[in-house]
């Protein structure tokens, strides 16, 4: 990794043969492997009870007029039930705070309550299904039944 010119050297070819190497340049940020978060992860100053792991997004690349480039990882160091999110700058070896995010957080709000109506028993195990948008309806899926549980590792069932 080139972190003053952002981008990869590739090295392909037989290590005991050096006449078929292969130097390719990608102007391209890979992700992070363990020996680079680890690295982070110190210049962070995790501490060994501390797990040191790649945020989302993994890096952020920072761009200059001058066609250099800095990269900037996102790390996540969690420790029991506490967690942080610390940016590290890998070219220069800094910590960055990430922005605030309350300062462009959406705020949603709620519609008034709507004056909902039964209708019927129904069938157990399926489901009426309405979604309107102001007064015309959207969406009308009358007696819609579940046919699975869908996992997603990220997301506690």
């Amino acid at each position: 990794m080139d972190y003053t010119h952002g981008r990869t050297v590739l090295v392909n070819g037989i290590p005991s043969d050096l006449t078929n190497v292969f130097i390719t340049l990608e102007h391209a940020q890979p992700f992070s492997n363990a020996e680079e978060l680890a690295d982070a992860g110190l210049i962070a100053k995790a501490r060994s009870d501390e797990i040191v792991s790649g945020g989302m997004p993994p890096f952020i690349t920072r761009e200059f007029p001058d066609g250099t480039s800095q990269r900037i990882l996102n790390l996540a160091i969690t420790s029991g039930n506490s967690s942080r999110s610390v940016f590290v700058n890998m070219n220069n070896r800094t910590v960055e705070s990430p922005p605030d995010a309350t300062k462009n957080a959406v705020q949603c709000v709620a519609p008034p309550l709507a004056q909902g109506k039964a209708s019927g028993p129904g069938v157990p195990g399926t489901a009426n299904l309405v979604i309107n948008t102001g007064l015309e309806c959207a969406l009308d899926l009358p007696g819609h039944q579940a046919i699975g549980v869908i996992w997603n590792p990220g997301i506690r069932n």
